[in-house]
């Protein structure tokens, strides 16, 4: 069941344009872990850092307060195994619940 979670996770993901790099469940808390990342994900995700040299390609990072601006398109969505509730951040990761 949790690869059909996973799975349907990363589909609500790409979908509002954001890549994930892990996704995994904590038994501990019972919840979801979503570690998104730049690579992958649309541009107005990307935070330059930096090129290192004249005509090197531009490093990215993501830009965390555009992944919040996405946080209402992802919380309350529904899944077939229940409705994504974003239960806070750790990190750059995020906390999911599923009701």
């Amino acid at each position: 069941m949790s690869s059909e979670i996973e799975r349907q996770l990363e589909h609500l993901f790409d979908s509002v344009g954001l890549s994930t790099k892990e996704i995994r469940f904590n038994e501990n808390t019972g919840r979801w872990i979503v570690e998104p990342q730049a690579e992958g994900s649309d541009e107005r995700f990307h935070e330059d850092i930096g090129a290192i040299g004249a005509g090197k390609p531009v490093d990215y990072t993501l830009d965390f307060n555009e992944v919040k601006a996405v946080f209402p398109k992802i919380d309350g969505a529904k899944i077939t195994e229940g409705i994504v509730r974003i239960d806070g951040t750790d990190s750059s990761d995020l906390l999911i619940e599923i009701e």
